[in-house]
């Protein structure tokens, strides 16, 4: 296993992950709103196994094929709020 891949030590691939977004909430009634949004999250380029990337050799070894990719996500988001009112509110002079 000379790339480290499954090893029994946390791999190395440290690498910088920033997010961020953006929403609006949007009035449709007293009590209820929606909200829109966007979120975006960098996560640089990381090493993963695929389906079948994992090989059993004769020798009682075993063969790794891991693949580099970019694991970047972005996100759409809309939401609903309601508020429910309990009991009667009473004002204070």
């Amino acid at each position: 296993m000379s790339d480290g891949v499954a090893a029994d030590e946390t791999r190395g691939d440290a690498e910088l992950v920033w997010n961020g977004g953006v929403g609006i909430p949007l009035p449709v009634h007293q009590r209820t709103t929606i909200h829109a949004g966007v979120a975006s999250q960098g996560n640089g380029r990381r090493h993963y196994l695929t389906e079948g990337g994992l090989t059993d050799n004769p020798t009682d070894s075993l063969a790794f094929d891991s693949k580099r990719a970019k694991s970047d996500l972005s996100a759409i988001s809309v939401g609903v709020t309601n508020g429910i009112a309990c009991g009667r509110r009473e004002s204070n002079p």
